[in-house]
C-alpha cells in the first residue's frame, strides 16, 4: 500500500499537545476512516519537548492507515507544513489543526469538491471556535475572528488572483501563514 499514491494525504503539525494528541488523533481516524476515501495521515512534530514524540509512535503502531510521522526541528508553523507537504504522497493535501473537530462529512465533501472543480487550487472551510469554558459576554460575534473563525457562508465564494501575483500584497495580520516577528 505505501508504493501507491493516496487519493489525499491529511497533514497534521503538532506542537507539545502530547496530553491531547491520543483523541484528536482518533477521531482523526474514525473520520478518515469513515469517508471510505485512500488517505493517508503525515505528522509534522514541530519540535516537542513534551511526550509528543512518543504519542504520535503509539499511534502509528496501532494505525489502521498509512501514517509517515516527521520531525521538523525549525520552529514555526511554515516549516512544519513544508515540511508535511515534502513528505506527503498524494497530490492533493489538507492541512487541519490539532485542536478541532471534524463536520460528519468534512473530507468526503473536500475531496469531492476538489475532484469537480479542477480548476480550484486552494479550498478552506467553515471554521468555528469552540470555547472550553463559557463565551465570555464581551466577546461579540464580530471579534470571533481574532479565535480562528472563518465562516464566508454555505455557497463557495471565488477569489481570483491578478495575473501578475508579484502586485497581489498580503497582510501579515491576515495571513495564517505568516510568522510574527
Amino acid at each position: 500500500m505505501l508504493n501507491t499514491m493516496p487519493a489525499i494525504s491529511v497533514i497534521v503539525c503538532t506542537f507539545n499537545r502530547a496530553h491531547f494528541l491520543g483523541d484528536f488523533l482518533n477521531r482523526l481516524e474514525t473520520h478518515v476512516l469513515h469517508s471510505n476515501l485512500d488517505a493517508e495521515i503525515v505528522l509534522v512534530d514541530n519540535n516537542s519537548s513534551d511526550l509528543t514524540p512518543e504519542t504520535l509512535a503509539d499511534y502509528k503502531a496501532n494505525s489502521k492507515l498509512p501514517v509517515t510521522i516527521v520531525r521538523e526541528e525549525r520552529q514555526g508553523l511554515n516549516h512544519a507544513r513544508n515540511l508535511g507537504i515534502r513528505n506527503a504522497r498524494s497530490q492533493l493535501l489538507v492541512f487541519t489543526d490539532d485542536d478541532v473537530d471534524f463536520s460528519g462529512t468534512w473530507l468526503k465533501d473536500f475531496a469531492d469538491y476538489m475532484q469537480t472543480h479542477s480548476e480550484c487550487q486552494v479550498a478552506a472551510g467553515k471554521i468555528m471556535p469552540k470555547f472550553m469554558l463559557p463565551r465570555p459576554e464581551w466577546l461579540k460575534d464580530s471579534m470571533l475572528n481574532v479565535y480562528g473563525q472563518q465562516y464566508y457562508g454555505e455557497t463557495p465564494v471565488d477569489i481570483q488572483f491578478p495575473e501578475d501575483r508579484k502586485s497581489t500584497r498580503l497582510n501579515s495580520s491576515h495571513n495564517p501563514l505568516s510568522r510574527m516577528p
